[in-house]
């Protein structure tokens, strides 16, 4: 199975946290691409990104909403990846899910076998 983003250079509008999730409103810079909204990603895996992208714990808002990003988005699901092994885990099939984002950039770029 061949991954690579879904969703490429788009804002992040607005974020909310929930439990365990983050809630995101995204908008790319084109008026004809449409995402459901809200979007919902785990608080480890986008605290972890940006952590390593901002070199530090306390990011704010400011930080989060001035970056481009790049995203895996899935409806009913998330994509778990460990040891070489694609994992579907399913999840509310009426919501949209991030499985993977990153800060948009020549670093921001991957590609799974």
């Amino acid at each position: 199975m061949t991954l690579d983003w879904t969703h490429k250079s788009y804002k992040i509008v607005d974020i909310r946290k929930l439990q365990n999730l983050y809630a995101l409103r995204i908008l790319s810079n084109s008026d004809y691409d449409s995402v459901p909204q809200p979007l919902f990603v785990k608080h480890n895996i986008f605290n972890q990104i940006c952590e390593s992208y901002f070199f530090k714990t306390n990011w704010t808002r400011e930080d989060i909403i001035n970056v481009y990003w790049n995203f895996y988005i899935t409806k009913g699901y998330f994509i778990k990846i460990a040891d070489g092994v694609v994992d579907k885990i399913e999840q509310d099939p009426s919501k949209w899910y991030i499985s993977f984002l990153d800060i948009d950039g020549q670093l921001g770029t991957f590609k799974n076998y």
